[in-house]
């Protein structure tokens, strides 16, 4: 049972389902979606269903509520009433969420539970204007975070969220670095290495909050990148190209987004 108090901030949170979050569209182990098919063809788009499953997480010390579409339910029975949520809708996604100050950890269990039941589709929301759309890696995967990290080739990036919300961004040689450079750094090596891959390691004590907005910062450099490059090879925006347009541009501008959360710093 929740507190009187949880309670109310259950209540106030109940309705958010229903409500439209502005940000963008971007999954322990997940990859990004990268909008490898053009956004204007819904056949090919990854989260072209129009069908939403707000999935709200409140954390209070170490306590979590979890609500799927406005109803209570245990973190054991959460992935089952996404699935009767979700019925024969298939191409439906998960959206979870959850303030900023929710640790990661709290995220991984509910990724885990959707996991389980093959709900692999997600987007983290986070407040003010953070949405993020990622593919969760199935279940029994089987990854650690040396098996992870082994697989960035020379040319990838490393970016490390310790347990402060600080940034680590690894090019060959350890740069500290803010949010807000994070973009104009991801940016820069996305335009000489097409193809590269940014592999995120989170602490799980970080927040949902540092979290989600590092990995909006990359896919926003990307996104940058891309409109550049639809700019000065056709002369209107990425998203007003015809469907052979955008694949022919996404062949020159490439870049994936890999993250693992676990536990302890950097070794």
């Amino acid at each position: 049972m929740m507190s009187k108090s949880k309670s109310s901030a259950v209540r106030g949170l109940r309705v958010l389902y229903v409500l439209p979050l502005a940000g963008i569209c971007l999954m322990s182990n997940a990859q990004t979606v990268i909008d490898y098919k053009g956004s204007n063809n819904p056949q090919t788009n990854y989260y072209a269903s129009p069908t939403e499953i707000v999935l709200t997480v409140i954390q209070e010390g170490n306590h979590a509520d979890y609500l799927v579409k406005g109803e209570e339910v245990s973190l054991e029975k959460l992935g089952q009433k996404v699935l009767e949520a979700r019925g024969d809708d298939a191409a439906a996604f998960v959206s979870i969420v959850a303030e900023t100050d929710v640790k990661t950890l709290v995220i991984q269990a509910v990724k885990e539970e959707l996991r389980k039941v093959g709900v692999l589709k997600v987007q983290y929301t986070c407040f003010p204007n953070v949405k993020v759309q990622r593919r969760l890696d199935p279940a029994g995967s089987g990854n650690t975070r040396e098996k992870f990290m082994q697989t960035a080739q020379k040319g990838d990036i490393q970016i490390w969220i310790n347990s402060l919300g600080k940034l680590l961004y690894y090019d060959g040689k350890d740069t500290a670095v803010s949010q807000e450079d994070l973009f104009a750094r991801a940016k820069k090596d996305i335009e000489k290495n097409n193809g590269i891959a940014f592999y995120f390691y989170v602490d799980g004590h970080s927040t949902y909050g540092a979290y989600s907005s590092a990995l909006q910062a990359v896919y926003y450099a990307y996104k940058s990148v891309r409109e550049d490059l639809a700019m000065k090879t056709y002369g209107k925006p990425y998203d007003l190209l015809g469907v052979d347009q955008q694949d022919e541009l996404l062949q020159k501008c490439k870049a994936n987004i890999y993250d693992y959360i676990g536990v302890g710093e950097r070794k």
